[in-house]
């Protein structure tokens, strides 16, 4: 699980390796755990083949896709990631208030999972999303929050 955080906070702030035209996953997403689901696993990476593409449209419906999935099963981890994923479109796409909603409800899930990573994430795309509409006021205090909660 903390591998999985990690990548995916690396992938929210752009650090990771980016795709190829051909859309095959890089190989730190290969090399990660799946979700013991196997569906959720497959959606997850679709999810993020779309997203690395910068197919909005697409990858909305596949956050759907996978948030259904995750709710069915009581998946809160992965419910957890398709809503921060979910949040980063929202996010690209200028809707703040939609992605901060998001965001809430990633953190409220984030806390009992006992994941320091994950919450490290929801603080990081808090930051940045204050820091897209030009409010550093209430960014730094996000992004001070999110490097206290980063592994070390």
């Amino acid at each position: 699980m903390m591998l999985r955080a990690f990548l995916g906070a690396m992938l929210l702030a752009g650090a990771a390796v980016p795709l190829c035209a051909q859309q095959r996953l890089s190989p730190s997403i290969q090399r990660l755990q799946p979700f013991a689901d196997s569906t959720l696993h497959r959606t997850m990476e679709e999810l993020i083949l779309a997203m690395d593409a910068f197919n909005a449209r697409q990858s909305m419906a596949l956050v759907g896709r996978g948030l259904r999935q995750a709710e069915q099963r009581g998946d809160e981890e992965a419910l957890y990631y398709f809503l921060t994923y979910r949040a980063e479109v929202l996010y690209y796409e200028g809707l703040f208030n939609e992605a901060m909603r998001d965001l809430e409800r990633a953190e409220e899930l984030a806390t009992p999972l006992g994941e320091s990573t994950l919450q490290a994430n929801v603080y990081n795309l808090k930051g940045l999303l204050h820091e897209n509409i030009q409010d550093s006021r209430l960014a730094l205090p996000y992004l001070y929050k999110a490097l206290e909660w980063f592994p070390r």
